[in-house]
């Protein structure tokens, strides 16, 4: 898998022609947060960060700035100017042609440029649009040549409502918590095939490793083995990964001293078997537990089938995901975006996370916030209004502040 490159420091200078910022990334926990005033260009620094490096390109356009640069981990810098270009050539398009995108390697190396004015004349003519589209992609190309995969996700103040493509020719807009709770039913489905896949192979090969020397358990380290084992079982079928019909917990039987060779081979083979599930079920387990953790009157659960399932505390009855209340459906969205829909080494950036949030499931999610990053390898960078959200840890903030104004205009 090829790691994508971790952002250390993000600099933008003349955003909206008054600000000049710098923000530098805690690398080591892996979180940042921004805060200041409104219009300070929290949410903007957002846009262009996902802009720069996962497109597309062309939003920079509409945003005034001189420059914006991400310098790697690695210490590569990579650059867009804002500059001021119109020769007429594919009108609609020159705006794209007023960027100017660097990457320098190092500082004893020359930057390497492409010009946004340079890929006008090599497109084909065609719709405005897919025009805008090629010209963002072979800049994105270059880039990704140059710096490796750089991936983002951005987690959006709107995040209630998803597109839906049911068909080629259908479009229909659908509550999100739907569709995060049948991605969760689809990834549980490829673990367990994986899972299946896994254990065809554990048991062709069984005699082979039966009959290969090897350090056998004594009674006592199997009698410890088979216990972890049916505990991490009947933990996976509590989580909803394993089916309770076939997967039972079973009382284990007295162990002889002449079947202790088999034993080995069995431990081993299903030590092996249930560790291709332990990721889900590390992450289904911290979703439940934190939703449960904030959710009054309702208990959550995971169905393979189903996927998110509530109950009511009251009465036992199933709750309608779509009647969950506007602040609760927020949060059970970004949790499960965080977990199960990020991918190791991706900047993932998320705009406001306190909204429709109370103030206790607001001091709650830096917590989980930092479970999730070190279960899933990626860092985040947080624009936010909230003390709440940032809780006790300011020395992962970064306040964005402000030029003094001239005196004349302060008066």
């Amino acid at each position: 898998m090829t790691t994508s490159p971790r952002v250390r420091r993000i600099k933008v200078k003349g955003l909206f022609g008054i600000f000049d910022h710098e923000i530098p990334l805690n690398m080591a926990e892996r979180i940042t947060i921004l805060h200041g005033p409104n219009g300070y260009g929290k949410t903007k620094i957002l846009e262009m960060v996902d802009a720069l490096l996962d497109g597309p390109l062309d939003e920079l356009t509409s945003v005034p700035f001189e420059s914006f640069a991400v310098e790697f981990e690695a210490g590569g810098i990579l650059e867009v100017v804002h500059t001021c270009h119109s020769d007429g050539l594919y009108e609609g398009l020159t705006d794209l042609a007023g960027l100017v995108v660097t990457y320098q390697r190092s500082p004893a190396m020359k930057p390497e440029v492409m010009e946004g004015a340079d890929l006008l004349p090599k497109l084909p003519f065609g719709d405005l649009d897919d025009l805008r589209a090629k010209a963002s992609r072979q800049v994105h190309e270059w880039i990704g040549e140059r710096c490796g995969e750089t991936r983002t996700l951005s987690i959006v103040t709107q995040r209630l409502l998803q597109e839906h493509r049911p068909s080629r020719f259908e479009q229909q807009i659908v509550p999100a918590v739907l569709g995060h709770s049948d991605a969760v039913v689809q990834l549980i489905q490829v673990k367990l095939a994986a899972y299946a896949a896994h254990a065809q192979v554990l048991d062709s090969t069984f005699l082979d490793r039966l009959f290969q020397p090897q350090q056998v358990l004594s009674v006592g380290e199997a009698e410890v083995r088979l216990q972890h084992l049916e505990e991490k079982r009947a933990r996976l079928i509590r989580l909803g990964v394993l089916e309770p019909e076939r997967e039972a917990p079973r009382k284990l039987p007295p162990l002889e001293e002449s079947k202790r060779d088999v034993l080995t081979v069995y431990l081993d083979h299903t030590e092996s078997k249930l560790e291709v599930l332990e990721d889900l079920a590390r992450r289904i387990d911290l979703l439940t537990a934190a939703i449960n953790r904030r959710f009054a009157y309702k208990r959550m659960s995971i169905s393979r089938e189903d996927g998110f399932v509530f109950h009511s505390l009251f009465d036992g009855s199933i709750i309608p995901l779509e009647s969950l209340s506007s602040g609760e459906q927020h949060e059970l969205v970004l949790l499960s975006t965080l977990l199960f829909h990020v991918s190791p080494g991706v900047l993932v950036l998320i705009d406001e996370p306190e909204i429709s949030l109370h103030l206790a499931w607001q001091s709650e999610f830096l917590d989980d916030l930092l479970e999730m990053v070190k279960l899933g390898g990626f860092d985040v960078l947080v624009a936010t209004h909230s003390p709440a959200i940032i809780n006790d840890r300011w020395d992962l903030t970064v306040e964005l502040k402000g030029p003094e104004l001239p005196a004349k205009a302060a008066e």
